[in-house]
């Protein structure tokens, strides 16, 4: 029977969906879990980290959910980068990303280095990189820029997974973004899983920005 208790419960639940913001709709990324594999996803590998030995690949070692997650290795602390394809995106929009990571026990970051983050690589008209803007998730799940790189340590990295979540703003500037999982100068395994990027109403509370 339903009672005056689940009836409470309903009422709190409902309210703790309204404090985080409602989605719009489901995610628009394809293939966050990588249950298919590299499908969607693309590797970049910045100058500054070529011959640091950086790979990736699709395995079932240990993932968050489903069969499948991914992994990074570099064989020296190096910045690079899994990313989606690029979506278009109209400024003021605003998207809640949530994703999860691990880290190899033998894996470590450089000193003075977020070690690990995730992106949200802007672009304006023309494709035209907005590299100021980007906004960078941190372990502690706030939103720092890319000046604050050098001042955000992540101290240990975790080895059980950890989500990352921050909910974002699109820039007046920008048209469209591309979701981007980051080694910043990190060195070892690094696993990722379940990448969720939805579209909010515009009056979700943004994430605080270091």
């Amino acid at each position: 029977m339903y009672n005056r208790k689940q009836a409470l419960q309903g009422v709190v639940a409902l309210a703790i969906g309204l404090a985080a913001g409602t989605a719009l709709a489901e995610s628009i990324v394809a293939n966050g879990g990588f249950e298919q594999g590299d499908e969607g996803w693309q590797f970049v590998i910045p100058a500054d980290a070529e011959g640091k030995g950086c790979k990736w690949e699709v395995v079932n070692d240990n993932p968050h959910s489903g069969a499948k997650c991914a992994m990074m290795e570099s064989e020296e602390p190096a910045r690079y980068a899994l990313c989606t394809k690029g979506l278009r995106a109209e400024p003021g929009e605003r998207y809640r990303l949530r994703v999860w990571v691990r880290a190899a026990a033998a894996a470590t970051a450089a000193e003075k280095t977020p070690g690990v983050c995730a992106r949200v690589t802007y672009s304006g008209a023309a494709d035209a990189n907005m590299g100021p803007l980007h906004a960078h998730i941190g372990l502690n799940n706030k939103v720092f820029l890319v000046d604050k790189i050098g001042t955000v340590a992540s101290g240990k990295l975790p080895t059980e997974w950890k989500q990352l979540e921050a909910v974002v703003e699109v820039p007046a500037e920008a048209r469209g973004f591309v979701f981007a999982l980051f080694s910043l100068r990190a060195k070892g395994k690094i696993y990722w899983d379940d990448l969720d990027v939805e579209k909010m109403e515009k009056d979700t509370p943004l994430t605080a920005t270091e």
